[in-house]
């Protein structure tokens, strides 16, 4: 899915409405929203961002998650806007990744989303969960 959603995903889309849908899909792998909020804290580079994500996963119990891995979900990332890299000037081998601005906008509707404890049985794709509809005619 991630191959497909990277080939499809059009950050040219000129419909704001259509972009922000495509962005929302996208960030909303875990992967990758785990690592835009931990990228909220400022600059890191892969090591450091590995380190906070193995420590969040050991602490639940699951394994640790690569370096590849990791580096795969940031350059999506960055391709689809959410985040940038530059070198890091007492390193030059080392990129720092920090959130662009629309990273930002994406890790605030992400923490609102979690703030406002749903139940884990109602995050599915077919349940609705904030828009209550409207019956026709009003």
């Amino acid at each position: 899915m991630d191959a497909n959603l990277a080939c499809e995903f059009d950050v040219e889309k000129p419909d704001p409405i259509g972009r922000g849908a495509a962005l929302m899909h996208f960030a909303g792998d875990a992967s990758r929203a785990r690592i835009l909020v931990i990228l909220r804290d400022g600059e890191l580079c892969v090591t450091d961002i590995i380190a906070r994500l193995n420590a969040g996963r050991a602490a639940a119990g699951f394994a640790s998650v690569s370096q590849p891995a990791v580096s795969h979900q940031l350059g999506m990332l960055r391709k689809a806007g959410l985040a940038e890299g530059t070198r890091d000037p007492a390193n030059g081998r080392r990129i720092l990744y920090s959130l662009t601005t629309t990273g930002v906008g994406m890790v605030n509707l992400i923490a609102g989303a979690t703030a406002m404890n749903i139940p884990e049985s109602r995050l599915t794709t077919r349940s609705p969960i904030l828009l209550p509809c409207r019956p026709a005619g009003d």
